[in-house]
């Protein structure tokens, strides 16, 4: 995650999703004295450190994210497939 921060510079914030996110918070966020972390990982990258320090890292816990993209993608699609259409002859619509 920390390569792809530096490759995309999401200073907005980086969002981690998905069921699993839930269930490993503590390795995620480096709580309960672990010695390792996802979050140590994620800034170990030497001297582009401090640039990492800067963007935010959240945990989203709903597990139903991918659902939920889906399916404000279909409405996106529905709604330019229902913009875009042409009235056919003999409809005043």
């Amino acid at each position: 995650a920390g390569v792809l921060a530096l490759q995309y510079m999401p200073f907005g914030g980086l969002f981690v999703t998905g069921g699993v996110t839930c269930k490993t918070r503590d390795f995620i966020t480096g709580e309960k004295g672990a010695e390792q972390s996802f979050m140590n990982a994620f800034l170990d990258k030497g001297r582009v450190t401090p640039m990492l320090m800067r963007v935010p890292v959240f945990l989203v816990k709903g597990e139903d994210m991918g659902e939920r993209g889906i399916k404000l993608k279909a409405i996106r699609m529905l709604r330019e497939a229902h913009n875009s259409r042409m009235p056919s002859k003999g409809h005043m619509c």
